[in-house]
C-alpha cells in the first residue's frame, strides 16, 4: 500500500478486494443510513458497492460524453440516471483509491439512492420537497410550517403580501430554522475544479446569502402577520441556512458562511441531517446571521 501526498492510495488488487473494499463499504453505508438494521459481515455490501465505486465496473458507453458522470438505466425504465463517481480506477494489478473523491461519491450515493426515494413533484419544487421530506423523517424536531409556505403580512394602509417563502423549516426549541434549497446545474469547469467556474458558482450562492439573510431579518421584524404568529407559537429567533445535493465550494472565510469549523451554512441534506439533530438551540441562537424576533 502507497499514499501520494496528493491523496491517491495504491494498493494490491487481491487485497483491495479482500479487505479495503468491505470496510469502505460497511463504513459508507452507515453514514448514509445511520438507522437501517444490516449484517455485522463488512462484505455483505462490497458486491454492489464495487459497481458503483470501481471505474472499471463501467463500460465506455455508460459514460457521459460531457463530464464523464456514470449514466444508468433503472429496472424497468428508459431514463438514465447519473450515478455518483467512481473514487477507485484501475492500475495493472493494483488499485488507485482517490482520497479526495469519497465525500464527493458519498454525497452523490446520497442523492441517488437517499433522495430519488423521496416523492418527486414538479421540478421547481423538486429539491425541497425531498429534501423536506427527508429530513422530516430522519429529525426529531417537528415541521413549522409545510413546504413551499408563504408567510403573508398587511402592512399599514397597504394589500396582504407574501413577504417570506420557506421551501423548509423546522422548529429547534424557539428557534425558527429556515432551510432554503438550491438546486443549479453543475457546468463541465466545475467538475473540474477551475477557479473561475468555482468563482462564479460561490457568486450566485453569496447571492442566495443576502437574499436569505433579508427575508429572515423581515420575518424577524414582523413575526405576526396573517397566516402566522412566530410569537404566538413561542419563537425567538430565526435562522436560515442553505441545502444543495453537492458539496459547495465556499470562497469566503467569515463566520456567516459558516455553522461549524469545518462545515458551510450551504450543507449537503446529510450534513443538515447529522447538524440539525445534534446541534442545540443555544448554538443556534448564537450564530452570526441569527435574527432575534422583536415584538411589535
Amino acid at each position: 500500500m502507497f499514499l501520494d501526498r496528493r491523496g491517491y492510495i495504491l494498493v494490491h488488487e487481491q487485497v483491495m478486494d479482500n479487505g479495503v473494499l468491505g470496510l469502505f463499504a460497511f463504513q459508507i453505508f452507515e453514514q448514509i443510513f445511520p438507522n437501517a438494521a444490516h449484517e455485522g459481515d463488512p462484505q455483505h455490501f462490497a458486491h454492489g458497492f464495487k459497481r458503483l465505486a470501481y471505474l472499471d465496473s463501467y463500460q465506455r458507453q455508460d459514460l457521459s460524453l460531457k463530464d464523464g458522470v456514470p449514466l444508468v438505466t433503472q429496472p424497468g425504465g428508459e431514463a438514465l440516471v447519473a450515478m455518483p463517481m467512481p473514487f477507485i480506477y484501475p492500475a495493472g494489478d493494483y488499485k488507485i483509491i482517490d482520497l479526495n473523491g469519497i465525500s464527493r461519491f458519498i454525497n452523490g450515493l446520497f442523492e441517488s439512492l437517499v433522495l430519488e426515494e423521496q416523492p418527486r413533484q414538479t421540478v421547481a419544487g423538486d429539491l425541497e420537497d425531498r429534501v423536506g421530506a427527508y429530513l422530516d423523517e430522519q429529525l426529531d424536531h417537528p415541521q413549522a410550517f409545510l413546504v413551499g409556505k408563504e408567510l403573508k403580512y398587511i402592512p399599514l394602509n397597504g394589500p396582504s403580501r407574501a413577504i417570506a417563502e420557506l421551501d423548509v423549516s423546522i422548529k429547534i426549541g424557539s428557534v425558527l430554522v429556515i432551510v432554503d434549497a438550491k438546486s443549479i446545474r453543475v457546468s463541465l469547469g466545475y467538475r473540474k475544479y477551475e477557479y473561475s467556474a468555482l468563482q462564479t458558482r460561490w457568486r450566485k450562492f453569496e447571492e442566495y446569502f443576502e437574499k436569505a439573510d433579508e427575508q429572515a431579518e423581515v420575518l424577524a421584524s414582523h413575526p405576526q402577520g396573517t397566516n402566522y404568529d412566530l410569537i404566538g407559537d413561542g419563537y425567538t429567533h430565526v435562522v436560515t441556512l442553505l441545502c444543495s445535493a453537492k458539496p459547495e465550494f465556499i470562497d469566503s472565510d467569515e463566520d456567516r458562511f459558516y455553522i461549524g469549523d469545518d462545515l458551510p451554512r450551504v450543507a449537503t441534506p446529510l450534513e443538515l441531517r447529522e447538524y440539525l439533530g445534534d446541534v442545540t438551540e443555544e448554538r443556534l441562537k448564537s450564530l452570526p446571521f441569527a435574527k432575534e424576533i422583536t415584538n411589535p
